[in-house]
């Protein structure tokens, strides 16, 4: 279109009309005269998406903004002039070294496209098409000079270094770069030591806090003359890569937008001011003098289109389209709010995987082949770029982070929101320390109502602990075997910061808290609760690892909640009161170590077959000579077999706990319980799916994904029949699969 004007006295050459959803990145100018942008919008989202975002140039000053203003081009359906803002703006230009060729560097234009871009960026990189192996090795020899003058000694300042007048101020000049480096940041006090050069007795190079294989790695040589400031070297080594265009003597090629926070050249630079020092040199501002201006209506429901005019030439290179389009942002924000859960957790590299964003984005672009996020605007090739777009939605939904601030933030929008039936997160405690430099005790317990009513009626339990699911926590699970529905059953997950026999005492107690809120009852042990050695009440058995601060922490437990019995006297020696019991005592009445951990162990140890059969024969009901078996272990397993059955019997709780005739756990109990904890490492192996080093809120709130999931499951199954296989896992199906398994060993025990 042409002959329009957008003012009374601004005539326009030419004027483009870009129908809605339309994104400009470079708009056309003029060298002289005016050129007229139209962009239809849409008013509902104009304000967020508006086409001003799209401009890769940087808008800023000089700049202003103008109200009650007119545009020739923007009319209602009845053609009167709307009211509009009127903002006008400065290119900024682009950033390059102060190394560079200005002249190359000021090319003008007035159109620049995608192609114009990609031929700027070719012609900068010829000059590194065909580098020789000896330029390459002169090249990462330039960047170790460079690094080291960066960092210097960076030992911790023991005291002050004397300095001749040069190396200070050598050294105030380094500090200044490395403030600018840090965007104004101090520079943290340490050595002011030069950086030295000089060769051993035997005529290896070496440097001052440098690693002497980093020195193999370059050419010794000019390292060397580098750091003595030799002329007539430094002319020998650099005088060919000069004449080809490049190194430290040639033009640099570094540009970068005017938005970046680059300060420094990414490449080093001999600099004439400071002779003898390699020099990152200052990236500074290209200027530009290309105007815009930007007319929004105010009733952009009457005329839905917004003006953009620019006019002067652009005297400086192509910026890169790192701006992400607001349009395409949304998208971004709208993918990461549909992967639900994962969010919390979610980085670059794994949004770019997950499946949600791969299906919708073949939704989005049904024509290409394997779409990718690419795909959708370029700029999202910036893995950085991408990190700060999720963070800030990650912040808009978790504004109290996604670690224990987080997590009570959570608890809280569950109290308020949710039923009680339909909590997760039921306990957060965190509990100041005894010592200033220890850390505060903290854990949470995840289960739900139903979890509470199933776990009131279990008989044989297992628990373990996992360290994959969150860095700094504990994943502790309290599992069973439904043995009537052939299912198996989470009842509890926790995350806990410590091992510690008290801190797991403190988690059992909450555990039975919860229980009987939800219930009314708490949980009952068979040697605590039952009347007659026969009476099978209660929780009959525990299985878990031999991991010494669980195990005492639920002797602790258990001793606690028999001290509310004080009157009552123990079934097995009638002699004493629960009360009297130790807390080895009670785990002598209830628990059990895995076959399969104690096994493995035994196979790693370094003994000869003859000790590790006897070592398994302890694992048994009941043993002919066990006091003789010990004493042979002794004898002929040396310091590891030694030290294998020391921990057994310093623990206070593993013989009996492998060996059925020194625990007072009933034979039928022994028989018919878990002799492993297969299924608690079947649990944690089917969470672990979810993902592994996950933040605190990111763990919770995957294992309640899990657990509600699980807990379908077993509704199925009450409700309809209909289990999670199509054969039951019954008994005779647990066997013939343990069967199958052992096929693939030397024997077969039964």
């Amino acid at each position: 279109m042409f002959g329009y004007k957008s003012t009374r006295q601004t005539t326009l050459s030419k004027v483009y009309l870009h129908p809605l959803g339309y994104h400009v990145e470079y708009p056309i100018s003029a060298v002289r005269g005016h050129v007229g942008h139209v962009f239809a919008v849409d008013p509902r989202t104009a304000k967020a998406e508006h086409p001003r975002k799209n401009i890769c140039y940087g808008l800023g000053y000089p700049r202003g903004m103008h109200h009650n203003r007119t545009c020739e081009l923007l009319r209602d359906d009845s053609g009167q002039l709307v009211l509009c803002d009127e903002e006008f703006a400065t290119c900024q230009g682009v950033k390059i070294c102060e190394f560079s060729d200005i002249s190359h560097r000021s090319r003008p234009h007035v159109e620049a496209t995608r192609d114009a871009l990609r031929e700027r960026l070719a012609q900068d990189a010829d000059h590194l098409a065909a580098l020789t192996v000896q330029q390459l090795l002169l090249r990462k020899t330039v960047a170790l000079k460079a690094a080291l003058e960066q960092e210097r000694c960076g030992c911790p300042l023991d005291k002050a270094t004397n300095m001749s007048a040069e190396s200070e101020q050598m050294y105030e000049q380094w500090k200044d770069d490395r403030e600018k480096a840090r965007r104004g940041q101090p520079v943290p006090v340490q050595c002011q030591g030069q950086l030295i050069f000089d060769r051993n007795i035997q005529g290896a190079p070496r440097c001052h806090r440098i690693d002497y294989s980093r020195v193999q790695q370059v050419d010794a040589g000019y390292l060397e003359a580098l750091f003595n400031g030799d002329e007539e070297e430094l002319e020998r080594f650099e005088c060919e890569p000069q004449a080809a265009g490049w190194g430290p003597r040639g033009k640099c090629f570094a540009v970068a937008n005017s938005s970046s926070s680059l300060t420094s050249c990414p490449c080093p630079h001999r600099s004439e001011d400071r002779p003898g020092e390699l020099v990152r040199g200052t990236m500074t501002v290209q200027s530009c003098s290309a105007r815009f201006q930007i007319f929004t209506p105010y009733d952009l429901q009457a005329c839905p289109r917004i003006a953009l005019i620019t006019s002067g030439c652009h005297y400086h290179p192509i910026p890169l389209p790192t701006r992400t389009p607001p349009s395409v942002e949304k998208i971004v924000g709208d993918l990461l709010l549909a992967i639900g859960p994962d969010l919390s957790d979610m980085t670059p590299r794994r949004f770019m995987r997950h499946p949600v964003v791969r299906t919708k984005l073949r939704q989005l672009m049904p024509t290409l082949n394997s779409p990718t996020l690419t795909d959708l605007h370029v700029s999202l090739v910036n893995k950085d770029h991408l990190r700060v777009i999720i963070d800030r939605v990650k912040g808009l939904h978790f504004p109290f982070g996604t670690d224990w601030q987080g997590l009570l933030n959570l608890k809280r929008s569950e109290d308020e929101t949710l039923k009680v039936e339909d909590q997760y997160i039921r306990v957060l405690i965190e509990e100041k320390p005894d010592a200033e430099d220890s850390k505060p005790l903290r854990f949470v317990v995840c289960m739900t109502p139903s979890s509470s009513r199933r776990l009131v009626l279990a008989q044989f339990i297992q628990s373990d602990i996992s360290f994959k699911r969150a860095p700094g926590y504990l994943e502790f699970e309290l599992v069973g075997w439904d043995h009537q529905k052939n299912v198996a059953v989470t009842y509890c997950r926790a995350f806990i910061n410590r091992q510690t026999a008290e801190a797991h005492r403190r988690l059992l107690h909450a555990i039975d808290e919860v229980v009987e809120k939800d219930t009314g009852t708490r949980l009952s042990w068979r040697h605590i609760h039952a009347e007659e050695v026969g009476e099978m009440t209660g929780i009959l058995l525990w299985a878990t690892d031999q991991h010494l601060g669980q195990a005492n922490g639920i002797g602790l437990y258990l001793r606690d909640v028999a001290d509310m019995c004080s009157d009552k006297r123990d079934l097995h020696e009638p002699s004493r009161f629960l009360t009297s019991l130790t807390v080895h005592d009670h785990l002598r009445r209830l628990l059990r170590l895995c076959d399969v951990h104690l096994k493995r162990n035994i196979k790693t140890c370094k003994v000869n077959e003859s000790v590790k059969a006897h070592m398994r024969s302890i694992l048994c009901l009941t043993h002919s000579d066990l006091n003789g078996t010990i004493e042979t272990i002794r004898r002929e397993g040396g310091k590891a077999g030694s030290d294998w059955i020391d921990d057994k019997i310093k623990s206070g709780f593993a013989l009996p706990a492998i060996c059925w005739e020194l625990s007072f756990i009933p034979k039928e109990v022994w028989l018919a319980g878990d002799s492993n904890t297969n299924i608690t490492e079947a649990a944690h192996a089917d969470v672990n799916r979810e993902g592994t080093g996950c933040t605190l809120l990111g763990a919770v709130m995957k294992g309640r994904e899990f657990d509600m999931q699980k807990d379908r499951v077993l509704r199925a199954l009450a409700d309809v029949g209909i289990g999670p296989r199509s054969v039951p896992r019954n008994d005779f199906f647990r066997h013939t699969k343990a069967l199958k398994r052992n096929r693939k060993h030397a024997s077969i025990s039964l």
